[in-house]
Order: structure tokens, then C-alpha cells, then sequence
């Protein structure tokens, strides 16, 4: 089934992402497509139902440090795959914040992380970074596996096995 290693924190200056390897759901979800469409959409409704929990996971974790940054925390479903992103390529209105949310992942593993103060670029400063994409994600396993299984089981049970 699928493999639950989390692919490396993908970042650029705009957002962070985290991403399972779920190509042999992208497979069967393929092959779904084409014998049913409403089968396809009841396997799926479980991966956006997972996306909900990680969403709120995430947020949660990303609240002890920046509201702003929990604010921009959305989960992405496409196909039979799921991804979480933050942050904005545009500085969100009134609060600042952007692309800090990259930072504050700590997606290149430094432990810190860099940024104006206040917006003034003549000012930088170094923060203890505090990631929240990857904490909420490893809690969660539990919640992902279930969800595949029980998307599998969805699958499998409309088609007639039990």
C-alpha cells in the first residue's frame, strides 16, 4: 500500500508544503475514474475528510507561535492525494506575513531562521525556528492510515469484496 515516509518539506519563498508518496493510490484512483465516477468521488471524500484533520492539526500547531501563519494553513486535495500549504506570496493584509511561514517550517533543517523586523529590510534579525507542517502530520499517522484503509475498504466493498 502506500509508503508514510514524508517526502522532504518542498519550500520556496512564497509557502511550505508537505507531501506523502501516495502513488499507488494515484494508480488505483486512475483506474476508478474510468470504471466509476461516483466510486472515485466516495474514496475520495476520505482523503478530504483527512484533509479537514490535518488541516486543523497544523493550525493548531502554528497557533503557538503566529496566528497570521495558522491563518494561511490550507489542505489540498487532488485526485487520491493530499497536501498541506502555507503561507501566501504576498504579505498578508495588516499582519506582515507571507512567506515567513517558509521560515518558520524550518524546511532547510538550520534551526533558524531569518526576517525583517517589522518589514524593515534594513533590520534583520534571527528567530528559533518552530515548525508546524511535519508535527501535525507524524500525530496524525494514525488518522492517514485509517483514511487510506478505510478508502480502500470503501473501494473494495462497492465492487463487491468484503
Amino acid at each position: 500500500m502506500a509508503d508514510f515516509k514524508l517526502k522532504k518539506i518542498r519550500s520556496s519563498k512564497a509557502n511550505s508544503t508537505v507531501v506523502c508518496n501516495t502513488q499507488e493510490l494515484q494508480d488505483i484512483g486512475r483506474k476508478l475514474w474510468k470504471v466509476d465516477r461516483s466510486l472515485y468521488r466516495a474514496v475520495q471524500s476520505h482523503f478530504k475528510d483527512l484533509g479537514r484533520v490535518l488541516e486543523a492539526a497544523a493550525k493548531e500547531e502554528a497557533r503557538a507561535t503566529s496566528e497570521p501563519v495558522a491563518n494561511t494553513i490550507k489542505a489540498q486535495t487532488r485526485g487520491m492525494g493530499l497536501k498541506l500549504v502555507s503561507g501566501s506570496p504576498k504579505p498578508l493584509k495588516g499582519s506582515g506575513v507571507g512567506g515567513q511561514a517558509a521560515g518558520m517550517e524550518d524546511s532547510r533543517n538550520r534551526g533558524y531562521w531569518r526576517h525583517p523586523v517589522f518589514g524593515n529590510k534594513n533590520t534583520w534579525v534571527s528567530q528559533k525556528a518552530k515548525p508546524y507542517l511535519r508535527p501535525a502530520v507524524e500525530k496524525n499517522i494514525p488518522a492517514i492510515k485509517k483514511a487510506v484503509e478505510d478508502a480502500t475498504a470503501t473501494a473494495l466493498g462497492d465492487i463487491g469484496f468484503k
